[in-house]
């Protein structure tokens, strides 16, 4: 079963998420600090972050910049969630290894699931 940490500090978001992954099966993990964010990954047991950009003080690029240093997580995939969708935030996000995104103006956790089934088929033909 595919594991998957939700990086999101809006409670509604994550709570919503979380209850739309587990009903797809995947095993779901949830946290509102960096920090934290990066302890659960650096015990090897998650297949996708779902990381909010809006996370405060800049935390997800920080999380994206401090992931991709340890070579054994730098190839755990990344869907963004963004409030803004600034095509300059979107770029340095998939510079840093964002595999794809969402709006939250157009947030829908059938979309989510759809993008995330997408990646986790991309990671398996490629691997």
């Amino acid at each position: 079963m595919k594991r998957i940490l939700i990086l999101e500090d809006e409670k509604l978001i994550s709570s919503v998420l979380e209850k739309r992954l587990i009903n797809e099966n995947y095993q779901v993990v949830l946290s509102d600090d960096v920090n934290q964010a990066l302890k659960i990954i650096s015990k090897g047991m998650v297949d996708l972050v779902i990381l909010d950009l809006d996370v405060p003080d800049s935390g997800a690029f920080t999380f994206l910049s401090q992931k991709n240093k340890d070579s054994r997580f730098k190839k755990i995939p990344v869907l963004v969630i963004s409030n803004s969708g600034q095509v300059g935030e979107l770029s340095r996000a998939k510079e840093l290894g964002a595999a794809d995104w969402v709006l939250k103006t157009e947030f829908d956790p059938k979309n989510i699931v759809l993008k995330t089934q997408k990646i986790f088929k991309a990671i398996k033909i490629s691997s």
